[in-house]
């Protein structure tokens, strides 16, 4: 389960189930609006600005390995997933349909964490991947 917690009262307020694998990795958009979870072999996105929102993903986004590193680029309007299988893909948020509009491939083995757009901060990588 991913879990969110109210900071003053330290009282858990919602709890969202994440059923098929573990969460790797998260992130929130920076208008907070939308939760990025990482898993195997999925990345999904989750309504995180509302309180009673549903817990079912608004979307999901596949790879075929686990996905171990998920962000947004610094408008929302793009979310970008790496996974085990060697690929990063950028995700056009925009889009009706969850379709990748990029895939890089590194060829010296699986990409842990790429790095994040823009902006924010460089996490960056194994020795070897795509950072």
């Amino acid at each position: 389960k991913i879990r969110f917690w109210e900071a003053s009262s330290r009282a858990c307020c919602r709890a969202i189930r994440f059923p098929e694998s573990q969460v790797n990795a998260l992130a929130i958009s920076s208008d907070k609006a939308w939760l990025a979870a990482a898993g195997n072999p999925h990345a999904r996105i989750f309504d995180a600005a509302h309180e009673g929102a549903s817990d079912d993903p608004i979307s999901a986004f596949a790879h075929g390995g686990n996905v171990m590193a998920v962000g947004f680029q610094d408008d929302g309007r793009w979310l970008f997933t790496g996974s085990e299988d060697g690929t990063v893909k950028v995700w056009d948020l925009r889009a009706p349909y969850a379709r990748a509009q990029r895939t890089y491939e590194c060829r010296t083995g699986p990409l842990l964490r790429p790095a994040d757009g823009p902006g924010q901060q460089d996490h960056g990588g194994a020795p070897g991947t795509a950072a």
